[in-house]
């Protein structure tokens, strides 16, 4: 798997008001960049987990088995807090 650079903490991002459905660039929140970060490792466990299922000859009935095995593998590679 390629690793992901690192993102900056403030990088604008579009959103669209409500009241006039036009677009203004605004700094992301550090919430915002928080929750990337766990979508982003999210993204990283579930790719680990289907490899998982795929090695285990995609049987079906192992989908928690394969995520926290997937999450255990990659917390002890250092790539999950």
């Amino acid at each position: 798997m390629s690793e992901k650079k690192p993102r900056a903490a403030k990088r604008p991002v579009r959103k669209t008001t409500a009241s006039t459905g036009g677009e203004r660039t605004v700094a992301a929140s550090e919430t915002d960049v928080r929750m990337e970060a766990v979508l982003d490792a999210d993204e990283v466990v579930r790719t680990r987990a289907y490899y998982i299922y795929l090695e285990r000859g995609a049987r079906p009935g192992g989908a928690l088995e394969d995520w926290l095995q997937a999450e255990r593998e990659i917390r002890a590679a250092g790539r999950l807090a």
